[in-house]
């Protein structure tokens, strides 16, 4: 599989690490999935990561879809709240990470 753009859905503490790990990579298109008040505060403010500010693209769940690679790091307690974004972020050939925890966080997706 060639990986070409990568979303993150979730960018707190470990999308963060995430983002801030992928962000030098010249060879993906990285964008953060957010919708909203959220979306808005994320394209005007970016994000601090270590002292530093980070301007990943930002991209409705809509803007999102078929990505090559979606990256979930939510909280557990909000995964269920996100299955319609997760499920408009992916295309047929999407491949889905998830970094949460919680026994059954893989099933739910």
């Amino acid at each position: 599989m060639n990986i070409k753009k990568v979303a993150v859905l979730g960018a707190g503490a470990v999308g963060s690490y995430v983002i801030w790990g992928l962000s030098n990579n010249k060879n993906i298109t990285l964008g953060v999935v957010a919708d909203g008040e959220r979306n808005e505060r994320l394209k005007t403010q970016g994000l601090m990561i270590n002292g530093t500010k980070y301007t990943p693209q930002v991209w409705t769940p809509e803007e999102a879809h078929n990505v090559d690679l979606l990256i979930v790091s939510l909280k557990y307690g909000s995964l269920r709240g996100a299955l319609q974004d997760i499920q408009t972020s992916v295309g047929e050939n999407t491949t889905v990470m998830s970094l949460i925890n919680g026994v059954d966080s893989e099933e739910i997706i």
